[in-house]
């Protein structure tokens, strides 16, 4: 192809330079440069070109391009087949924890079911002995009643009264009801003229004498008395201010009938006029000023919230606070009240009779005749109940056994 172009390219050159004439070259002259016409028969005209040999390098880059891709899809297809294996093995040991895992459940399931039917077969004999029991009980307690003479009536009286004793002590802190009913029910085992209940009545005697020491409660005493002062208060008289006498003599201001005495008439009468337009007295002592009408009111509100506290305190047998507050009501008594009035005087006597008042004692804990009759009527129940007792070889009792053989055995039911 080189060769060809060559050609035909200096094919033209040669024709032009045969029919131009010589030219002389000139150093200094420019080039000529002339026009170059397109060769219509060489573009038309097909050049056929020599092969060219096929490159080594070429070809190594060729099979190491094949291997390689070889080697991706190898490697591609390695690693689909292991993640293959992998979720495989995966999937079989998930089914295989399921299936432990339910074995495990319905195992322990039937554990429970197991456990839970012992302790219903338990608690159902206990129940089923618990009831027989009590039934049992129940008619040997109808039988005793059937059979009961006016003795156990009158001992059941006696339990009864103890009991009623024992509640309006504590309760309604009563201790004269409670020895009354305390003599009622020694008065019901006198009756049965037996020599078992000596015991008890000495303790019930025991129990009457410890609450004649006690003294008697006059809660109600105070409370009502210390109202009634309250609504005296108003009337107290208060403590005003005292005014000494006057140290000043008076002066005989008596004009005479002696004509002689004029001058004495002159300046009595002079004296008798002064004294009636300014008059000065000299006085010795400490005055106070006068209280205002609101200080008098707060001083008797104060006195009367003192009297309430005091009754507040007798109510819940505070002894301490009831005390404090018949001491605070003295004090202000006695600091701004008139302690020479008779109102006065009589309102302190109040107050200091009710400090003798008794609002507040130590009851005692318990009566030694209630768990003395206590103990005989539970003794004499016991007495008259039948002793049963469950067969050994009892349906109920073969049954449980059986649920412990098995349960220790590992069965499963």
């Amino acid at each position: 192809m080189t060769d060809s172009s060559s050609s035909d390219k200096n094919t033209p050159d040669n024709t032009l330079k045969s029919t131009e004439p010589p030219i002389k070259k000139d150093a200094k002259a420019k080039p000529t440069v002339s026009p170059r016409k397109p060769d219509r028969t060489s573009a038309r005209t097909p050049v056929a070109s020599p092969k060219q040999p096929i490159s080594k390098t070429a070809i190594v880059s060729l099979l190491l391009s094949l291997a390689t891709i070889a080697g991706v899809a190898a490697l591609f297809y390695w690693h689909q087949q292991h993640a293959s294996e992998q979720q495989t093995s995966i999937n079989t040991k998930i089914q295989q924890n399921n299936d432990q895992f339910g074995q495990q459940v319905t195992q322990l399931l039937r554990q429970q079911q197991v456990n839970f039917q012992q302790q219903l077969t338990s608690a159902l004999a206990e129940t089923t002995a618990q009831n027989e029991a009590r039934i049992a009980q129940l008619n040997a307690q109808i039988s005793r009643l059937e059979q009961s003479s006016p003795e156990d009536w009158l001992l059941h009286e006696a339990d009864y009264l103890i009991r009623i004793a024992s509640r309006t002590i504590w309760f309604e802190r009563d201790t004269k009801a409670a020895i009354n009913l305390l003599k009622d029910a020694d008065e019901r085992l006198k009756a049965l003229d037996s020599a078992k209940f000596l015991s008890i009545r000495q303790l019930i005697r025991a129990d009457i004498e410890a609450l004649k020491l006690v003294p008697e409660l006059t809660t109600e005493e105070a409370t009502l008395t210390l109202m009634a002062l309250d609504e005296q208060i108003a009337q107290l008289p208060l403590a005003m201010a005292d005014i000494p006498e006057s140290i000043d003599n008076e002066e005989d201001l008596t004009l005479s009938n002696n004509t002689a005495d004029w001058r004495e008439n002159l300046a009595k009468t002079w004296q008798r006029f002064k004294q009636d337009f300014i008059t000065i007295r000299r006085r010795n002592g400490q005055v106070e000023p006068l209280m205002s009408p609101a200080h008098q009111q707060n001083l008797k509100e104060n006195l009367s919230l003192t009297l309430q506290q005091a009754q507040w305190a007798a109510s819940k047998e505070n002894n301490a606070l009831y005390l404090a507050s018949l001491d605070k009501a003295q004090a202000w008594l006695l600091t701004y009240f008139d302690t020479n009035e008779q109102k006065t005087i009589k309102f302190n006597q109040a107050l200091q009779s009710l400090k003798n008042e008794t609002i507040e004692f130590q009851l005692p804990s318990n009566l030694q005749s209630l768990e003395a009759i206590k103990q005989h009527m539970s003794e004499s129940e016991l007495e008259t109940l039948p002793q049963q007792q469950t067969p050994i070889n009892s349906p109920v009792q073969q049954e449980v056994q059986q649920s412990d053989i098995s349960a220790q055995n590992g069965d499963v039911i």
